[in-house]
């Protein structure tokens, strides 16, 4: 939709499927975990088991992040030879968001900044 603003300039605004995409992706990318867990996917330069991605998670909180993670278009999983296999769609979230994976990326990751240190 494009509105004329006041000086006779024009609002463009994106695409309504555009904004639930981004949002699903920052959503996605919002939490800790997940981070970490794409992080670790972007690092390997390769796809990568569900198991090396996290530590210590309980199956359940485990399966839940990487529903996010697909859902919102960061991952893409396959099986393979009886594995559960996740791909960085890094091409995708490029598209959407410019450079958002790089400024994700750039900051210390939690285990950087230490458990018990804040944001």
């Amino acid at each position: 939709m494009m509105g004329t603003l006041p000086g006779g300039s024009k609002n463009m605004e994106p695409s309504g499927r555009v904004s639930r995409e981004i949002l699903a992706v920052l959503q996605a990318l919002a939490d800790p975990v997940r981070v970490e867990m794409v992080r670790r996917l972007r690092s390997a330069g390769e796809s990568q088991s569900c198991g090396v991605l996290h530590d210590d998670l309980p199956r359940s909180t485990a399966s839940y992040h990487f529903r996010v993670l697909r859902e919102s278009g960061v991952i893409e999983q396959y099986d393979r030879s009886g594995r559960r296999l996740n791909r960085l769609r890094e091409q995708h979230v490029q598209e959407l968001a410019p450079g958002l994976l790089d400024a994700v990326f750039a900051a210390p990751s939690q285990r950087e900044r230490g458990a018990d240190d804040r944001p």
